[in-house]
């Protein structure tokens, strides 16, 4: 068993191994870099969403106008990847 280990160990490449390291840190930091800017892009879309609703909803009657819907229309194709 220690033979085995001992003969896996000098076959490791410390440069590499760091390389890789450094390269999959990098991968994870963008991922949560575009992560973050997905979210606030849905954040975004949802205030803007709920800015037209209390433009375009009626009290009285709780009816949604069709002006209100185009324009929550328009804006889901603004933000095509962010999604609901």
């Amino acid at each position: 068993m220690k033979a085995k280990l001992k003969t896996q160990y000098a076959k490791l490449n410390p440069a590499k191994l760091k390389r890789n390291i450094t390269e999959l840190q990098n991968r994870l930091t963008k991922q949560t870099v575009l992560k973050e800017k997905l979210r606030k892009e849905k954040q975004e879309k949802i205030l803007k969403i709920r800015k037209i609703s209390s433009t375009f909803f009626d009290d009285s009657t709780y009816f949604v106008s069709s002006t209100f819907l185009n324009e929550a229309i328009r804006i889901l194709q603004i933000f095509p990847k962010a999604g609901l």
